[in-house]
């Protein structure tokens, strides 16, 4: 039986793409990704893929995505979306942030670098040829109030 990485986006706003990240129908943690409407950083159309280890000058131990036409699409450490231009953060809860420089706060998953840690530890050696990962859109699903 193969392993499933699904990433459920709940949310999207112009400070990216807020969701559960769930290993084999468990949640493991929240993700974040580039918002789907910014021209500038892509991301992942909603759809299933595989995956396989990766380990880099960087990324050390983690999760490639394989998205046709991209390289090196990854699970990493981040809070906000200026940190990923088409990979996925990971992170133990949202909340908000305010970066250096800015005015006023935005979207952010916190308490990134112990999940990114355990995500190695746990979920990385499980990773076998023919895993993948499902993104899902469910703030699709639903209208505002």
């Amino acid at each position: 039986m193969s392993n499933l990485l699904k990433v459920i986006r709940l949310e999207q706003s112009d400070h990216g793409a807020v969701g559960a990240l769930l290993w084999n129908e468990r949640v493991f943690c929240w993700g974040m990704e580039p918002d789907s409407r910014d021209p500038n950083k892509p991301q992942i159309p909603a759809g299933v893929y595989p995956i396989r280890k990766f380990s880099g000058y960087k990324w050390k131990n983690t999760i490639e995505i394989i998205v046709p036409g991209h390289t090196a699409v990854l699970v990493h450490a981040g809070n906000i979306e200026a940190q990923t231009d088409m990979c996925v953060l990971l992170a133990r809860y949202p909340g908000y942030l305010k970066p250096k420089g800015k005015l006023h706060k935005v979207r952010a998953i916190l308490d990134s670098r112990s999940i990114y840690k355990q995500f190695k530890r746990e979920i990385v050696p499980l990773v076998e040829p023919g895993d993948q990962a499902e993104f899902v859109n469910f703030y699709h699903n639903f209208s505002p109030f």
